[in-house]
């Protein structure tokens, strides 16, 4: 039996998905909005300027987006162009002022939620400011390109100013060669990276672990184009958006920048990127045509293109929390009107499905913590309602089907029914997000994945290797458990498979996938197992038995995970509106 149960799909394949974003008013005047900067899901600060150079505005809002008021602006020849809130009084703006050949970049602060603001005096070998960022109120960093050139002409050096009192004092240093730094990311006081473009050469990545006061070049990516922005979780992890000829790429790093992976996302050129939690980030740009909007609710493995409803060009983007981002952007055309869009997100945004091992019913887990049980599947409690310090990103039941465990993408776990708690890595320090988890057999012990394949055993789980701290193609995803020989298999984004301790059945690694492999279930006797995409395609292995897919069908709703039915050999497919689709399993419900 094979039943398909989602939310309205009716289209053929190449659709984008449904939009979860809305426009917002624009106050008059607020034209070429280009950056914004939102220090809670509320207080939100965005800059702009009518093209080419000036007037610039700053403009505000209280309740997240959905009104605004313009709070100062500069005029003359003057281009704001990027803002960093440390907190929701306390913002800095940069930016330039003058004509070509005369460029001077500014600075412009608030201490009291944009009311007033303060220009700020800046190194007078400071051309042009494009990036900033605040750690803390007091700390913040900003680049750009000086105005002392090379004697062979071509662009400014590179220039990074900080200032460790709130902007009362800038110092500046002089990075050559020449090149442009166009974004940059402090995660803390002292841990900085910044990114940017050499036209002569490999775009620019240089890192700081003084706060901005000395840098190091790092290399970049082979083949990779310019970088234009980066956003940086913790001190060893952040994401950098750029291209490869008319393609969007995003880079990561887990090590602070030494070293970076290459992820596809859809679009030609992204301009912003934002994370609002370790797994749910969004990158705004242009897409030939029309604004991009491009989300991921797992660090990164896989990106949906979402549907926007302006055909502006999206500039940047500011995530305050998993479910709250805000992008502005602009027009082409003087005087560039402006516009603002607020993401809907559901704060019950589906993560993962578990089936029990009867095959009499399963569960459904959010990111809030929230289980849904349905069919002959028990509710054994929840996280619903609990404050927690990362969001879900996964859920995994018991062999007996009594219990459950939820694993956040901090590594902290949560144990209800018959499932025993063993150890986290709660509260510990992680290179990367937790994607997936799996149990042993006798469920004395469980396995977690991060997405740059670390692992981490505990109970009685041995560690059989891992791919952290080796190159990935792509991102690790998801894992299950060999419940034959006690190993376990690990699945990238473009259906790689890293097997440890476990058969090699097949992959797709070497393959061009329409969409990325966001999950993978093993068969009950370990066998085979099968893959599946965002789009809901099926890729089987082994023994396991192909019965249908949703890959040629438009969703309303990505798909973010699988669970097989042990007692058919079939298997259930979850969305992330909580759309369920049977193959070869019974259908339940949907959560």
């Amino acid at each position: 039996m094979s039943s398909v149960v989602g939310f309205g799909w009716t289209s053929p394949a190449g659709a984008l998905a449904p939009s979860t974003w809305t426009s917002e008013p624009v106050p008059s005047g607020a034209n070429g909005l280009r950056a914004i900067s939102c220090a809670s899901s509320a207080v939100c600060e965005a800059v702009g300027s009518t093209n080419p150079y000036g007037p610039s505005t700053v403009i505000g809002t209280g309740n997240g987006g959905s009104s605004w008021a313009v709070q100062f602006g500069i005029g003359g020849n003057s281009l704001l162009a990027s803002i960093s809130c440390a907190s929701t009084s306390d913002c800095v703006a940069v930016g330039t002022q003058g004509t070509i050949g005369s460029y001077q970049g500014i600075a412009i602060s608030t201490s009291n939620g944009g009311a007033t603001w303060t220009t700020q005096t800046l190194p007078s070998n400071v051309g042009q400011l494009v990036g900033v960022s605040c750690a803390t109120t007091m700390s913040c960093v900003a680049v750009g390109t000086s105005n002392t050139f090379p004697s062979g002409g071509g662009l400014g050096y590179e220039v990074a100013v900080e200032t460790g009192d709130g902007g009362a004092v800038w110092n500046s240093t002089i990075l050559p060669p020449s090149s442009e730094l166009r974004s940059v990311s402090c995660s803390m006081s002292n841990s900085c990276v910044a990114v940017g473009n050499n036209p002569s050469g490999p775009p620019v990545v240089e890192t700081s672990s003084d706060g901005g006061v000395t840098w190091v070049q790092q290399a970049a990516p082979g083949g990779v184009g310019p970088l234009i922005a980066v956003t940086c979780l913790t001190t060893t992890r952040c994401m950098a958006t750029g291209t490869v000829g008319n393609t969007a790429e995003v880079i990561v790093t887990t090590n602070g920048g030494v070293s970076w992976t290459e992820q596809g996302v859809p679009g030609t050129t992204p301009w912003g990127i934002s994370c609002g939690s370790a797994l749910d980030c969004a990158v705004v740009g242009w897409g030939g045509s029309s604004g991009v909007v491009d989300t991921t609710t797992n660090g990164g493995g896989t990106w949906v293109q979402q549907a926007v409803p302006t055909q502006s060009e999206m500039l940047g983007v500011s995530c305050a929390s998993n479910l709250s981002c805000v992008a502005v952007g602009a027009q082409g055309q003087v005087p560039n009107p402006s516009v603002i869009l607020k993401s809907n997100l559901p704060a019950a945004r589906v993560v993962g499905i578990a089936g029990t091992p009867s095959g009499s019913g399963y569960w459904i887990a959010n990111a809030s913590g929230g289980v849904s049980a349905h069919g002959g599947s028990s509710s054994f409690g929840s996280m619903s309602g609990v404050v927690l310090n990362a969001p879900i990103s996964h859920i995994v039941a018991t062999a007996d089907g009594q219990g459950y465990w939820l694993v956040a993408a901090d590594g902290g776990i949560f144990s209800f029914g018959d499932a025993q708690f063993y150890g986290s890595m709660g509260g510990q320090h992680l290179n990367a997000p937790v994607v997936g988890m799996a149990p042993t057999p006798d469920d004395k012990g469980y396995w977690l994945v991060a997405s740059d394949g670390g692992i981490f055993s505990f109970g009685d789980a041995q560690f059989y290797g891992s791919m952290g701290g080796q190159h990935l193609n792509q991102p690790v995803v998801g894992m299950a458990a060999d419940n034959a020989t006690g190993g376990y298999w690990l699945v990238a984004a473009d259906g790689g498979i890293f097997s440890y301790h476990a058969p090699f059945f097949g992959s797709t690694g070497n393959l061009r996938l329409n969409r990325p492999v966001n999950g993978m279930a093993a068969t009950a006797n370990a066998g085979g197992y099968w893959f599946v995409a965002n789009d809901g395609g099926i890729f089987s292995f082994g023994d396991a038995q192909f019965h249908g897919s949703t890959g040629n069908l438009i969703l309303n709703a990505p798909v973010v995970g699988m669970a097989a039915d042990d007692a058919t050999g079939g298997y259930w497919l979850v969305a992330s509106d909580g759309g369920i689709f049977s193959f070869g399993a019974p259908f339940f419900g949907a959560g």
